[in-house]
């Protein structure tokens, strides 16, 4: 009976990695997407998402996505079905104290004493689905809009967007234009890319819109996260 018994949990981890593996390589199904193959696509996608969602996560930084939604609130419109949230968020850690001085001059962070990547994670009623470059990719040439080569390169041609691809593609999730051409937005807004960490709190900045990103100060008080508005820049 022994032998048996040891070979269950073999079992169950192999059929936990396998699970894992063909959820990482879901993409291998879609060289390119389709109006046929949008819906299960998006099904599959949200099934690498359940299982990316479980990777690399932070309580504390749980709490920053929170309070950030929470503090845009209804000034970011998101529609479509799914939130979309970016796959990692790098979190670099400083032995500084904020002071408003960072917010103008670069370089005067302090020592940077490590740097971790996270994901995002938010609690939501609708379901989450995270973006990483080749979903972006497989999203772009389904779309168009995009550039054919480097961007905005004088050997490159703007492809024509595809009004109907774009119409079906935002019933799942939001699609922006950029302010400037031949770039989308696929993440629900407010997007944060990175985050500096420092002795006092959080700095950040986050995109609010298709042509404005604002920079804001995460105060940590004890337990608490008080957000403070310092300056937005436009593009």
């Amino acid at each position: 009976m022994k032998p048996r018994l040891l070979l269950l949990p073999l079992l169950l981890w192999l059929l936990l990695c396998t699970h894992t593996i063909s959820a990482q390589d879901f993409l291998q199904k879609y060289p390119t997407l389709t109006n046929e193959n949008l819906n299960d696509f998006i099904a599959d996608w949200y099934g690498w998402s359940c299982v990316h969602q479980k990777q690399n996560r932070s309580k504390e930084m749980d709490i920053l996505f929170k309070n950030v939604f929470e503090y845009y609130g209804e000034r970011c419109k998101n529609n479509g079905e799914f939130l979309v949230l970016p796959s990692d968020v790098v979190v670099s850690s400083y032995d500084s104290v904020f002071t408003d001085k960072m917010i103008y001059e670069y370089g005067i962070w302090g020592n940077k004493t490590g740097e971790i990547s996270i994901t995002p994670v938010l609690e939501s009623k609708r379901k989450i689905l995270y973006l990483n470059l080749k979903i972006r990719t497989l999203l772009d040439n389904y779309v168009g809009g995009i550039y054919t080569s480097s961007y905005h390169s004088y050997h490159s041609e703007l492809l024509e967007i595809n009004e109907e691809h774009l119409t079906n593609l935002r019933k799942f999730i939001p699609v922006v234009e950029a302010h400037d051409t031949g770039y989308w937005y696929y993440c629900s807004m407010p997007i944060i890319y990175g985050i500096n960490k420092l002795k006092n709190g959080y700095y950040t900045i986050v995109q609010t819109d298709f042509q404005k990103s604002d920079a804001i100060f995460i105060n940590t008080k004890g337990n608490k996260q008080e957000i403070e508005y310092l300056v937005s820049y436009f593009e």
